[in-house]
């Protein structure tokens, strides 16, 4: 999943620093789940920075339109440079999310898995008339 979102990230000021310069960093969301997600980013966010993380529900693939800024707590859990582009994939597990954030996130993968669980439930039904 690719969603060109702008993600709004500063340092969670309840956790221990990290120095790094959250304003100079450009980010954007390429995977999420309701454990964590991906960036794409202009500079690396060094490993254990706990971030607190803004972007509009609006620009999320959602089923239905829904307005308001989601807000999520994480810890970057890598930060790999990509090759040839100067960017950096940069992955975060949530450690704090509204239990609402946490149930759109769902719906936004909830498609994939629906079409999963029918492409394997069609593979098995295949799998058994061949015999």
């Amino acid at each position: 999943m690719s969603i060109p979102v702008q993600v709004e990230i500063q340092p969670d000021a309840s956790a221990p620093s990290v120095p790094f310069d959250a304003a100079s960093i450009h980010a954007f969301l390429y995977d999420i789940s309701e454990y964590g997600l991906g960036l794409i980013s202009n500079k690396a966010i060094p490993w254990g920075v706990v971030l607190d993380m803004k972007f509009q529900r609006s620009s999320l693939p959602l089923p239905q339109r829904t307005a308001g800024t989601m807000s999520i707590i994480g810890r970057v859990v890598h930060s790999i440079p990509r090759t040839g582009d100067g960017q950096y994939q940069v992955g975060i597990s949530f450690t704090r999310m509204s239990d609402e954030d946490r149930s759109l996130i769902r719906q936004i993968n909830a498609p994939a898995s629906e079409k999963q669980d029918e492409q394997r439930r069609v593979q098995r039904v295949t799998v058994m008339s061949a015999e």
